[in-house]
């Protein structure tokens, strides 16, 4: 039978295995449908959905039981412009020649960023990075795949210290106390790195088991989320768009339909964030009041810090960073100063230059490194 879209269905079951076959006419644009059912009371059916009229290999599928009040759907299923869709309704357990099973279809217009599109199992669907997206399988087999970072907003204005153009050197305080006002030294100038990525995925049903991968340029990263973890991140260091694709799967599944995952993308942007590559002391950034950045390929993060007083009492701050695993202070020869294990170093210093080298296992916990300075009390016999 063919139908439109929108068209109200209702339909009566008349035998034990009754089957019918609907056929979403063609259009000559793209559209997105939303199909919802409403299955007859005490009677057990099946939806499936189909982009051959050889109705083989269902792009979604949803059993009904038949409970009272009982309805389901796919609230946005996309149809290309002069290709078809079938729907499928199978009677497998009783019948009745009286209440009839009743179809929707709808077309949606305004579709919200937040909401999954299928099918996906063969061609990934864009999700915008940042950003929000939820969805659920609709079949054992069901695999759903998600290109992540279609849209890159601007990074947010950030405050931050006053900053040259080409080299990206602090400025020297008023009372630096050296004859040119500062320590005369220039980092190296550097391409701001792509930005790095954090994205958590949340199963939302407690009885489902959910197999994650994260397929990147450099290999793939996978998790599984179950009763005993509901959540989990993974992170990009530095994220290009349309580069990272997520692939959702159900291990094990309560019911199809309905939602049972929600994934979500953050950005960490702007000029304190960590920029790679920072492992060598020549390609350092810059630490003049705090920086952001992860542990992620067992490198070390270099950071620089710039001592403009004779003698500094200056404190070095590590957060967030369970996995640290040794945090350095060296000058600008590379000769060690001070060294600590619980992320903290406080120690006075004369004028130079001094660098902070980290090192902790990978993980996709951001960290927080800070640093104060101020004239040291020893310099005026005080300590």
């Amino acid at each position: 039978m063919n139908v439109a879209v929108p068209s109200q269905i209702q339909g009566l079951t008349d035998r034990p295995d009754d089957r019918d076959v609907y056929r979403i006419l063609a259009a000559d644009h793209p559209r997105t449908v939303s199909v919802a059912f409403e299955p007859v009371q005490g009677v057990t059916q099946i939806l499936r959905m189909f982009d051959s009229e050889r109705l083989a290999d269902p792009l979604a599928s949803l059993q009904f039981s038949g409970t009272q009040g009982e309805q389901g759907g796919i609230p946005a299923y996309r149809v290309e412009a002069g290709a078809t869709a079938f729907i499928v309704v199978t009677t497998t357990g009783g019948f009745d020649r009286k209440a009839p099973y009743r179809l929707a279809l709808g077309e949606v217009v305004d579709l919200a960023d937040s909401v999954e599109v299928e099918p996906n199992d063969r061609m990934p669907i864009p999700m915008a990075v940042p950003g929000t997206l939820r969805g659920g399988f609709y079949a054992a087999e069901d695999v759903d795949r998600i290109t992540l970072g279609v849209v890159v907003p601007p990074a947010p204005a950030a405050e931050t210290p006053p900053r040259t153009a080409d080299a990206g050197t602090v400025q020297p305080h008023e009372d630096a106390g050296l004859p040119d006002g500062g320590v005369p030294y220039t980092f190296r100038s550097k391409p701001i790195a792509a930005p790095p990525l954090l994205l958590k995925v949340e199963a939302m049903r407690d009885e489902d088991v959910i197999g994650v991968t994260l397929n990147l340029p450099s290999g793939e990263r996978t998790m599984v989320l179950d009763a005993s973890k509901r959540d989990a991140t993974l992170c990009v260091p530095a994220f290009v768009p349309g580069d990272a694709e997520v692939v959702l799967r159900p291990v094990q599944m309560s019911s199809a339909g309905g939602l049972a995952y929600a994934i979500n993308a953050t950005l960490l942007q702007g000029p304190q964030i960590e920029n790679e590559p920072n492992d060598e002391l020549a390609d350092a950034d810059e630490l003049a009041s705090s920086r952001t950045g992860f542990f992620d390929d067992g490198s070390a993060d270099i950071y620089g810090v710039r001592v403009q007083d004779p003698l500094a009492h200056v404190v070095i701050t590590l957060k967030d960073a369970p996995s640290l695993e040794g945090m350095e202070l060296v000058d600008e020869a590379g000769a060690l100063v001070a060294t600590a294990s619980v992320g903290r170093i406080e120690v006075d210093l004369p004028a130079g230059m001094y660098f902070v080298s980290l090192r902790g296992r990978p993980e996709c916990l951001p960290y927080t490194l800070s640093v104060q300075r101020k004239p040291s009390d020893a310099a005026n016999g005080e300590r």
